[in-house]
Order: C-alpha cells, then structure tokens, then sequence
C-alpha cells in the first residue's frame, strides 16, 4: 500500500555550508539521503512530496556543524503480509561461481563442483 506519511529527518551541516543558499542545500540533502530508504517501520520511501519545516539548526561544540531537523511529507509503501506485488525483472544476477555446474541426476538434483562428480 502506498501512504501520505509526514516524517522527521535530522542532518548534520558541516560549518562552510552555512550561507544564503543554505536551505536549498539542506533540501537537496533530504532527498538524497532520505529517497529510496527503507526502514522496518514506515517502509520504503518512494518520493518526498514536499518539505513542511526546516528548523532551527542547533550547534554541535565538538564539530561547530549544525544539526537541523526537517519536518516533510512523503509517499512511502508499505507491503502487508500476503500482499501481491506486481514488479518487472530489470537485471538478474548470477550467484552461482562458474566451477559449479547443474546435475540433474543426482538425488536431489543440484549444483555441484567438477571434484565431486
């Protein structure tokens, strides 16, 4: 299922982006951090729909960054159990290393390794 959810991200601004533009930088920095995330709890973020609040940045002693909390909103799918997702196959993997070839005869029939054969 895919929901409207509002959620919370907090980032961490190292001193030299401080300026006029800071802001934008720090929106930018939402999405590549936050897009295509997945967490057990709100499922996977697909897109932010837009950001809601910036906040005021508070100043870390040790580093002189700043940290920013970031309220915005976003789609994110959450599967249920026993949910049917349709998907396409874009790219398959080969996982089995080449030293291993397919014995339909064995018993169970498997992969094994030319020593064993």
């Amino acid at each position: 299922m895919f929901f409207a959810k509002d959620l919370y991200h907090t980032i961490a601004l190292h001193p030299s982006y401080f300026g006029p533009k800071m802001k934008e930088y720090l929106v930018k920095r939402l999405h590549e951090e936050v897009e295509g995330t997945c967490s057990g709890r709100y499922g996977y973020v697909v897109a932010i729909i837009k950001v809601l609040e910036v906040g005021k940045g508070v100043l870390q002693h040790t580093t002189g960054s700043a940290e920013f909390k970031i309220h915005y909103q976003a789609v994110v799918f959450k599967p249920f159990k026993n949910q049917v997702v349709d998907g396409v196959v874009t790219t398959v993997n080969k996982l089995i290393p080449d030293y291993m070839k397919f014995d339909p005869n064995s018993n169970p029939p498997a992969y094994i390794s030319e020593g064993q054969v």
